[in-house]
């Protein structure tokens, strides 16, 4: 195949797919399905092929599963959902360029992506560098050397991680003093007027106080939270946030970092963790232990199983039900 010739059906002749691919979490999935649908840990991992249709040929398109694959048994899930997301923005903003769908990426075609971007999005490339390099050493049609040689050439921006943080940003950065006072007398008098549920009042306290990621808060079981009486006869209420890898936010509940909560809120927790945990030991459709019961358990039953997690709240759940939106 020449640098320019676009990808045929007989290019990918010798390419299949296997029937079924494992994820590197061990999920399972059909790669032949215009939509993988799995669950990775407490994330449900969708991507959808035919948002593709229009902006990229179907031969195209059947080339983009094969990198995929790679990512999907070598990378975390979230990580194939992003590099998707960037590879349609792409294709998109590539294919309402030239007016027809893309075929093939090439270097022009890069090169004029980049000139589209500003300082500010010039990461969406830098961050897709990666796979489309990953993608020519496959060895599978639909990128050029000519594309690989372009992104090696050049430097791109990085993704400017805490700029929100530190420049205060009012609507992206952290709560003021001012504003986090009136949170919390906004959450406290909420929850006097049981105008939110005691659940939700917890999560959206430990929001505040620890400011941990919602996968953080979602992975949480009843076990996590401890009182301990000390040699003084004072009591401390500890809450124990599994760790999570940076950047991905990998679902395992290996290493933990022991936080301690205040009085108010740690009495009202050790009293809730107690309900869950006695809930889950009464009820017989629950097949898990009871210490084992997550801390915030879903509202709503889920057709897949999530190994490890069952019953589990979905970190995407645990943002919408923060009804102060911490």
């Amino acid at each position: 195949m020449t640098e320019k010739r676009a990808i045929t059906r007989q290019s990918l002749g010798d390419l299949t797919l296997p029937p079924t691919v494992r994820a590197l979490s061990g999920a399972v999935f059909d790669p032949s399905a215009k939509r993988w649908a799995f669950h990775d840990g407490l994330h449900s991992i969708s991507v959808n092929f035919e948002r593709l249709r229009g902006c990229a040929t179907d031969e195209l398109i059947a080339a983009t599963k094969f990198p995929l694959l790679w990512y999907a048994e070598n990378t975390e899930a979230t990580t194939v959902v992003s590099q998707f997301d960037l590879m349609r923005r792409l294709l998109e903003s590539i294919s309402d360029a030239q007016g027809k769908p893309v075929s093939v990426i090439d270097a022009p075609l890069l090169a004029n992506f980049r000139a589209s971007l500003t300082s500010d999005t010039e990461w969406r490339l830098g961050a897709l560098s990666a796979f489309i390099k990953k993608w020519n050493s496959l060895g599978v049609p639909g990128v050029t050397n000519a594309a690989v040689r372009f992104l090696k050439s050049i430097r791109l921006k990085g993704n400017r991680k805490g700029a929100a943080v530190l420049t205060m940003d009012p609507l992206k950065g952290p709560l003021t003093d001012i504003e986090r006072s009136a949170t919390q007398a906004a959450l406290n008098d909420a929850f006097a007027a049981k105008k939110i549920a005691l659940d939700d009042y917890l999560l959206t306290w430990l929001c505040l106080l620890l400011g941990q990621r919602n996968i953080q808060f979602a992975m949480l079981k009843v076990c996590d939270v401890e009182e301990i009486v000390k040699a003084d006869g004072n009591h401390e209420y500890v809450l124990r946030v599994p760790r999570v890898k940076q950047g991905g936010g990998e679902a395992r509940r290996e290493q933990f970092k022991a936080r301690l909560i205040t009085p108010s809120i740690g009495k009202l927790l050790i009293g809730y963790a107690s309900s869950v945990r006695e809930r889950f030991g009464l009820d017989e459709k629950f097949s898990i232990a009871p210490s084992q019961a997550p801390l915030f358990p879903q509202r709503k039953a889920t057709k897949r199983i999530r190994p490890g997690f069952h019953h589990h709240t979905s970190p995407d759940e645990i943002g919408r039900q923060n009804q102060f939106g911490i």
